[in-house]
């Protein structure tokens, strides 16, 4: 699943009118090295208006550098825009409001005490919904079970912020979190990758600084004249990182181990997730000290008439090739394509971020 969805309030555009038009950005701040890991990245069409038309955040830096962000993802066909009412009418609108009514009586029955119903200071006509303390409009819960909803009929990952994580804790239990909120699934691939790929600041400091903190610098005038220049370099640094075959290898294991996991023990473990990719690393270094030296040797042996020879996968121990009886000539040019193979397919091994910066710094 590696889809990601840009969700917020802005979703409500496309089944009725609200004015609200924010989404959850905080990922590009945060941890910019999904954009390694992700295939697309879903936006439904009001948000991406909203993005377009720089409407959010107030920040204009911040607006202005997420509409760079996304058009330049989209020219390398890493967006798709989703039309939300393709896939659901607006009777999905009553029915979400009835499962919320619903879901905060019982949330009110299994945690005493821990929802209470407030006035909004806003709006006397709106009530806010508290959760041990946490505040949600109407509106707000409305756009997390559709953005739920829209996930699970896209096959993709919601970027969900810590407050709807918050809600959808005391409705669904801290264990039984639907895979496509459970932010265990992009821990793992943050673990994984803080090992082994550079996070790397996709924003310059510019944009995410306080901005009290920029106007009383002496670099304020260069740094607003460069930080679209900048950001549009980070972009391409990360671009370029996409395409390396070391990195389409680790993206691959890593989904296989996660996968693995989740059939044996029915719950993500980040942690443990890690310690499994460790795991997996040492064997497959183990057996490519062993395995290639040996094939090597194998190929340089001209005077050999026949050579039996069974290679294992060094992941899965499947067979790979066998050759008996052949050719000299044709069992060494076939045994040289076979190390090609492997050293080709095991490149993430010796994959370091070091080696990405420099890498990306030549390209510059």
């Amino acid at each position: 699943m590696r889809n990601l969805l840009i969700s917020g309030l802005g979703i409500k555009h496309d089944v009725e009118d609200c004015f609200p038009c924010n989404f959850d950005h905080q990922w590009l701040i945060t941890y910019p090295s999904l954009l390694l890991w992700s295939n697309k990245i879903l936006i439904p069409k009001t948000i991406w208006t909203t993005i377009s038309e720089e409407r959010y955040p107030d920040s204009k830096e911040l607006a202005k550098s997420y509409k760079i962000i996304f058009e330049i993802l989209k020219s390398e066909n890493l967006i798709e825009i989703v039309d939300v009412s393709q896939i659901f009418d607006k009777s999905i609108d009553t029915v979400i409001h009835e499962q919320i009514k619903k879901d905060i009586v019982q949330i009110s029955k299994v945690f005493p005490g821990k929802v209470s119903i407030e006035d909004d200071p806003n709006n006397p006509d709106v009530d806010m919904i508290l959760i041990d303390g946490m505040s949600y409009c109407p509106p707000i819960l409305w756009s997390l079970y559709m953005s739920l909803a829209l996930s699970r009929a896209l096959d993709s990952q919601c970027l969900f912020n810590s407050q709807a994580l918050h809600y959808f804790r005391y409705k669904f239990g801290a264990a039984n979190i639907p895979r496509e909120i459970n932010s265990n699934y992009l821990d793992s691939y943050k673990n994984i990758f803080n090992s082994f790929l550079p996070n790397e600041p996709l924003l310059p400091n510019y944009v995410v600084e306080e901005r009290q903190k920029c106007d009383c610098c002496v670099n304020l005038i260069k740094c607003s004249d460069s930080y679209l220049i900048d950001l549009e370099k980070n972009l391409k640094k990360y671009l370029e990182w996409r395409n390396y075959d070391e990195i389409n290898q680790l993206k691959e294991l890593a989904d296989s181990v996660i996968k693995r996991n989740e059939i044996a023990e029915e719950f993500i473990d980040p942690e443990k997730i890690l310690d499994d990719f460790y795991n997996k690393e040492k064997i497959i270094k183990k057996r490519v000290r062993v395995i290639f030296p040996q094939i090597k040797r194998w190929s340089n042996f001209s005077t050999i008439l026949s050579i039996p020879l069974a290679v294992f996968g060094l992941a899965t121990q499947n067979p790979l090739l066998a050759i008996s009886s052949a050719g000299v000539a044709g069992a060494s040019q076939m045994t040289n394509e076979l190390i090609k193979l492997l050293e080709s397919k095991y490149k993430w091994i010796n994959l370091l971020p070091s080696t990405l910066s420099k890498s990306a710094e030549v390209t510059k």
